[in-house]
């Protein structure tokens, strides 16, 4: 807990110090090595978590199996992605989330809908909400994203959006649902909020999530200089996951649609990708 403490205060190094710490005292234990591989992932240490996330991984805990499953995906290893994926099928919730999986990474965005449809009418779980949700933005079916949103941040909806540092997700696809539905002082409002919430803090290294947030929100109000500036200086600090924890790549972002054909844009993404290669040479390299 106080190595969680530490990194949720940007205090990354203190953090993995304190993970490393942990894990010498308590080596069975798997959810503080989940951690610190998900630690390492974010400053952009892909190949050196994995040998902390492979360790983690237990059957019966699908949260420890997720993370390297995304890390995989980053490094382009689709067979070893879905090899740890099997690893889902030793619970119930677990199966169904390797089901739905390969339908995300395909982009076959109505399907993932109705596969969570499927699930919802078995009963309630915000689980399956956020994955309609997530579908919902990607395929541009604005009438469920409005529905699902009602469901999980109605405070998006009012005159004065209310945005949450932990529902920035949420704030970006109800910025886009405006977008699309003509409302553009709306979707202001929510991206203006976001980047007040999320600004820079003096002496705290932000997490990715915050830092790709005001690129996203600088690139919804058309402020391509500032959005760009934002993930550069984001690949600085180590992001790597082209791919985020919903297993859906950054170009694929609405927000981000202005962008996607920008040459700086690309040449940012490319930066990326070829560090993310010579990551997965070490990771192969690891194997022999």
């Amino acid at each position: 807990m106080n190595g969680v403490g530490l990194s949720r205060q940007g205090k990354k190094a203190e953090a993995e110090r304190q993970y490393r710490s942990t894990i010498e005292l308590y080596p069975d234990f798997p959810d503080v090595k989940v951690n610190l591989g998900n630690l390492l992932m974010t400053q952009g240490r892909l190949s050196e978590a994995e040998a902390w996330l492979k360790a983690a991984v237990d059957k019966q805990d699908p949260t420890t199996v997720l993370p390297l499953i995304v890390l995989y995906v980053n490094l382009g290893l689709r067979t070893d992605a879905d090899s740890v994926a099997m690893n889902l099928d030793s619970t119930d919730i677990g199966a169904r989330v390797h089901a739905a999986i390969p339908l995300v990474l395909d982009q076959k965005d109505r399907d993932v809908i109705a596969f969570a449809d499927a699930e919802l009418k078995k009963g309630e779980d915000p689980f399956w909400h956020s994955v309609a949700l997530t579908g919902a933005l990607m395929a541009g079916d604005w009438k469920r994203l409005r529905r699902e949103l009602a469901y999980a941040a109605p405070g998006l909806l009012i005159p004065e959006p209310k945005v949450e540092l932990d529902r920035l997700t949420e704030a970006m696809s109800a910025a886009a649902l405006f977008e699309a539905e003509g409302d553009l002082a709306q979707r202001n409002r929510i991206l203006r909020a976001v980047l007040a919430i999320a600004a820079p803090r003096s002496g705290v290294d932000d997490d990715n999530e915050t830092r790709i947030a005001r690129v996203r929100a600088h690139a919804g109000l058309g402020d391509k200089g500032e959005a760009l500036t934002e993930l550069r200086a984001a690949v600085d600090a180590g992001y790597r996951t082209l791919w985020n924890i919903d297993l859906i790549r950054l170009e694929r972002d609405p927000m981000l649609a202005g962008l996607r054909n920008d040459p700086a844009f690309r040449a940012i993404v490319t930066r990326i990708e070829e560090d993310l290669r010579r990551q997965r040479d070490l990771v192969l390299a690891s194997r022999r």
